[in-house]
């Protein structure tokens, strides 16, 4: 592309001459109307032009293709391939309509009223990735002048081996403002909102049928906390960027009980009275929904009370006995179903040693590969 622009430049003495040369450089990457390519090239120029007129120019175009390719008109109407890898790129709204990001899950022996709309797997590190884009911004003094589904392209090859798709935002940026940084987030939430209304036929009911914990990730999106800490673990985005709901199913459990065996390391007080913040007070009557955790609460060894304490303990039990040689659930299986019994238990428990100052003594950004 280079000798192409450097050609034109050492071929004329005029700033047409130049341009040509960019003009067939920049071909290919360019879209192939005349009205895109005049945005590069000048209409009107001078008869002759120096070298560093000529450099000017080069710099011009540069600058202007950058321009074109970070705008939203930029973003294609349909799916386009990059030459530069096996990717397709579509648009968000094209994707998700393809690739739906939520379905409805009915974990195995679960009654009706534990069924939710859930993230699909792939989903979740989409999202993260998303979030952590505009926190890293936001931490290099950088702030996004939108984020919609208009600029956001998705790439992915869906014929890998693993289906990984990688979601970009392309839109100015400016230094960042405390304003800025909030309105990004509230901007970010709403695009997931679009994205999950997008892949549906039914957006009203599936947004009343969400899990609880991905309700509440959306709501802190709605208000984000952009509260300031020594240790960026202890800050308010930390938990917007880290959220439990973007766990990969097979994480949930390690994420608990990592948690649970740091509450286990400090004073007991200080344990009970983050376990007295668990939510479900009636948790034992949602165990006994499903055979699976009533067999776990009536039939093994372990007795429990009904206090937090007892639940925090149980959990810990599930999660760590998942499977057993006469069980009929995979681990997997065992997952979903807690994870539907009990969809707030990470989320609250996150809450919760942030608040206490306990966050600092783990790395739980980890659990998220």
């Amino acid at each position: 592309m280079w000798k192409k622009i450097a050609a034109g430049a050492a071929e004329g003495e005029t700033w047409k001459a130049l341009a040509a040369g960019a003009a067939e450089g920049w071909r290919g990457l360019l879209p192939k109307t005349a009205s895109a390519t005049t945005k590069l090239v000048p209409d009107s120029s001078p008869k002759s032009a120096t070298p560093t007129a000529a450099l000017n120019l080069v710099a011009d175009a540069v600058a202007a293709w950058r321009r074109w390719l970070r705008s939203p008109s930029a973003s294609p109407t349909a799916s386009c391939r990059d030459d530069r890898s096996l990717d397709i790129w579509y648009t968000a709204k094209e994707f998700v309509k393809k690739y739906p990001v939520v379905l409805f899950a009915q974990p195995t022996d679960t009654h009706s009223q534990f069924h939710r709309w859930v993230y699909q797997e792939w989903f979740k590190p989409t999202v993260r990735s998303l979030l952590k884009c505009v926190s890293d911004h936001h931490a290099s003094n950088l702030e996004f002048q939108e984020i919609t589904t208009e600029n956001v392209k998705i790439f992915c090859n869906a014929d890998a081996p693993q289906f990984i798709p990688r979601i970009k935002i392309y839109c100015e940026t400016r230094k960042a403002t405390y304003e800025g940084r909030k309105q990004n987030f509230v901007q970010t939430g709403e695009l997931i909102t679009e994205l999950i209304k997008s892949s549906v036929d039914n957006p009203t009911e599936v947004l009343d049928l969400l899990s609880e914990d991905i309700k509440d990730k959306l709501s802190m999106l709605k208000n984000p906390d952009l509260s300031h800490d020594a240790d960026p673990r202890q800050c308010g985005v930390y938990i917007l960027v880290n959220h439990p709901s973007m766990l990969r199913r097979e994480m949930q459990s390690p994420f608990y009980l990592a948690c649970y065996d740091l509450l286990m390391s400090v004073d007991k007080r200080i344990a009970n009275r983050a376990f007295r913040k668990l939510p479900y007070k009636n948790w034992q009557s949602r165990a006994l929904q499903h055979p699976l955790l009533k067999d776990h609460l009536i039939n093994r060894r372990s007795s429990y009370g009904r206090d937090k304490y007892h639940q925090a303990r149980y959990h810990r039990n599930v999660a760590s006995h998942k499977t057993s040689w006469k069980s009929k659930y995979k681990a997997e299986e065992v997952d979903e179903i807690i994870h539907h019994h009990f969809p707030m238990i990470l989320t609250r428990l996150m809450k919760v040693l942030s608040k206490m100052k306990l966050l600092i003594r783990l790395t739980l950004h980890n659990f998220f590969g």
